[in-house]
């Protein structure tokens, strides 16, 4: 579908929505069952896990099927929620989302189903009818045209790393001079747009049942370099060495030429410094700035030195990426300092 023909049919219906009652938690069961035509009485929401966004879930049942609603939080603005619905809908339509079911009044919410199964795992990828499933709805993804562009590694980099200097976050003796490495390095990714998910990493890829591959959580989506993607799909996966050919050559449906693989594994250093900056950025409280900058620093150091340090690699591919908003700080710093590590490559 082109961009016009879509941007229409987005337009064509919200308009035939604009007599929904707005969302609030208070109306909401009347406002989704005005949406699937039903009684409300038909309609009970139950809330759903809170995970990393303010934004809030339920799950309803209705005719045997389940469905999902996703109300935004009043911080979300009008654009950021058009925004939203907007790539949910292109997922939608080319079958690597969730079916988008309706869109509540002023964008205030929308109603999706509801996709049986589970958060992809490492050991999945060794099916190799799974593998060549993620490759290709990644290739499926790329191939669709999107005009607006979506942040890239260089500017999440930038914005995190002016976060950590603001703050007075702790990072390891030489950390600028690796800012200004990877800001070099940069100019050696080639460039390649795309339409493009921006956080493939595990917990935001379903495998159902019968092992299709469905993305969530759709946020970041917009155009940027596919040659980023690939390698924050494969490394955050765990894809490397033979697997990462293996997967390469699905999604070309060739064998990757020589400069096309080493392209790939470039980006696969450079997402372990943007990586680095994002958990550092996240990796102090209040009582850890408490401690003298340089007792600090000296932590971070001793820390990627140590051999008890786990390799990047083998945190992929036994899932132990954890989320940046954890509360134990060590385990941020460890993960931030096995990123750099793999940056480094020492």
């Amino acid at each position: 579908m082109c961009v016009k023909k879509f941007i229409l049919s987005i337009f064509a219906l919200t308009f035939s929505l604009s007599n929904c009652l707005i969302a609030t938690e208070n109306t909401l069961e009347n406002s989704v069952a005005q949406l699937m035509k039903v009684e409300p009485e038909k309609i009970e929401l139950k809330q759903q896990t809170k995970g990393m966004t303010s934004a809030k879930s339920y799950a309803f049942e209705l005719g045997g099927k389940k469905y999902i609603v996703k109300m935004f939080a009043q911080k979300h603005n009008s654009e950021y929620r058009k925004k939203e619905i907007e790539v949910t809908k292109i997922f939608s339509d080319l079958g690597l989302g969730a079916k988008l079911v309706a869109v509540g009044d002023k964008n205030t919410f929308y109603i999706r189903q509801y996709i049986p199964g589970r958060t992809l795992k490492h050991e999945d990828l060794q099916d190799k009818q799974i593998l060549e499933n993620l490759a290709k709805s990644v290739r499926k993804l790329h191939e669709y045209k999107y005009a607006e562009k979506a942040r890239g590694f260089l500017e999440r980099a930038e914005k995190h790393y002016k976060s950590i200097m603001k703050k007075k976050i702790a990072t390891p003796t030489g950390f600028d001079k690796s800012y200004e490495k990877f800001k070099e390095r940069m100019k050696e990714l080639k460039i390649s747009q795309g339409f493009c998910h921006n956080d493939l990493n595990p917990l935001n890829i379903v495998l159902t049942p019968n092992r299709q591959i469905y993305f969530i959580d759709f946020g970041n989506s917009g155009s940027n370099n596919v040659y980023e993607e690939l390698g924050y799909v494969t490394l955050l996966n765990g894809i490397t060495d033979d697997k990462l050919e293996q997967f390469l050559t699905i999604y070309y449906d060739r064998k990757p030429t020589q400069d096309e693989l080493n392209q790939v594994k470039l980006s696969q250093k450079l997402l372990c410094f943007v990586s680095t900056v994002v958990y550092l950025d996240f990796s102090e409280n209040k009582q850890d700035k408490e401690i003298d900058m340089k007792l600090r620093q000296k932590k971070l150091d001793k820390l990627l030195k140590s051999h008890d340090l786990a390799p990047i690699a083998d945190i992929t591919q036994r899932g132990e990426i954890i989320s940046v908003k954890s509360k134990d700080k060590d385990l941020v710093r460890r993960c931030a300092m096995s990123f750099y590590k793999a940056f480094l490559g020492i």
